[in-house]
């Protein structure tokens, strides 16, 4: 009995870890990488189109439906309830966090000419302590893959753009993972009296520019994570995090400050980096 109980357990913790794309577990290289020996290639699909989504409420405004499950149909058959009532939440919540996206979308409505044609090698740029994958490694086996998968935000009152940056870093030679993370970073707050005109002005270039600048500032955070930097010092506290005037409070520690910028670890070992501001004291 005590073997089926701690099946079950496990059965409703897998089922808990709801995972989607703009989610990564946080592994941490063993020891600092000098990138200046060990040549770092990033592998951006440059045919794929930037992701841009609209900004949605998290998942804690989604709540499972309570079940009462029939202790006589044995220990198996209790098992078989749970598995079917996870495999209908599960069901449930991707259903709602779709509709919940396809909504917040609609505030990129205005950019939806801007944005055609918009693909991911716009992101490319030149980097001290990297270079973008183009084509093969050739003869450097011994160097390491950054693979990126950014994923945009937009919230919901134009003031605020977010990006979210999974990033696997792997050996070209035998590809064992040595980093893995989520890197999210939020801009400035963009000031205008009519967004939806400044962000559209010159074919998009305003926009365009800061989701390079959002991506660019992540490549920067995880070199530094790799060189050993982001050592964390501070004890733990709360931080008000601001995306336009929506905000959340996230949980972790200070690690650096970046002319305006603060950064913070949190408890999933992900790198916040957001526009330090007095409100943001919590």
């Amino acid at each position: 009995m005590k073997i089926i109980t701690a099946f079950v357990v496990l059965l409703l913790s897998a089922c808990a870890q709801h995972k989607y794309d703009d989610y990564s577990l946080h592994v941490e290289s063993e020891h600092a990488l000098d990138v200046t020996v060990e040549k770092l290639y990033v592998d951006l699909q440059i045919n794929a189109p930037v992701a841009l989504r609209g900004v949605y409420d998290n998942d804690n405004a989604i709540k499972s439906g309570n079940i009462l499950y029939d202790g006589s149909a044995g220990a198996g058959g209790v098992v078989a309830q749970i598995l079917a009532h996870a495999a209908i939440n599960s069901n449930m919540k991707n259903s709602k966090l779709s509709k919940r996206q396809i909504e917040a979308n609609k505030v990129l409505e205005p950019f939806q000419d801007i944005l055609k044609g918009y693909t991911q090698d716009a992101l490319i740029h030149d980097g001290n302590d990297y270079r973008f994958l183009i084509n093969d490694v050739g003869n450097n086996s011994s160097s390491l893959i950054l693979d990126s998968y950014p994923i945009f935000y937009i919230s919901q009152d134009m003031r605020s753009l977010i990006l979210k940056h999974v990033v696997k870093i792997y050996r070209y030679e035998d590809e064992s993972i040595v980093y893995q993370n989520l890197i999210e970073v939020i801009s400035p707050v963009i000031e205008s009296d009519d967004l939806i005109e400044r962000l559209r002005s010159e074919q998009g270039s305003l926009l365009k520019n800061k989701l390079k600048n959002l991506y660019k500032d992540s490549l920067s955070l995880v070199i530094s994570d790799l060189k050993g930097e982001y050592k964390a010092s501070e004890t733990q506290k709360s931080f008000r995090i601001y995306s336009g005037e929506k905000m959340r409070i996230e949980r972790g520690v200070g690690v650096a400050k970046k002319g305006d910028m603060t950064v913070i670890r949190n408890l999933r070992g992900w790198l916040v980096s957001f526009p330090y501001e007095a409100r943001n004291e919590g």
